[in-house]
């Protein structure tokens, strides 16, 4: 599972999107036209997008991050069922 996150430096950090595939994550990063390229100014993120206004350019900051799947339910238990 896959989370990208958009990030306000050294503030927050709002969640764009979960994804369960990385084939779903690639095309999402595709569509919203956020690019591999680190940044000059924050180095620490690799994802950006990068918008020209009228009077200014505007950056936003990603992280995209990996976590692995939960398969436990409410109370804790492995929740794949096993035929008796």
């Amino acid at each position: 599972m896959y989370v990208i996150l958009e990030v306000q430096p050294y503030e927050y950090s709002t969640i764009l999107g979960i994804y369960d595939s990385l084939d779903n994550l690639k095309q999402v990063l595709i569509e919203q036209d956020i690019q591999y390229k680190q940044d000059t100014f924050y180095p620490q993120y690799r994802y950006t997008k990068t918008e020209q206004h009228e009077d200014y350019t505007s950056t936003t900051y990603y992280s995209i991050i990996k976590t692995p799947l939960n398969t436990f339910n409410q109370y804790g238990y492995d929740s794949i069922e096993y035929e008796v």
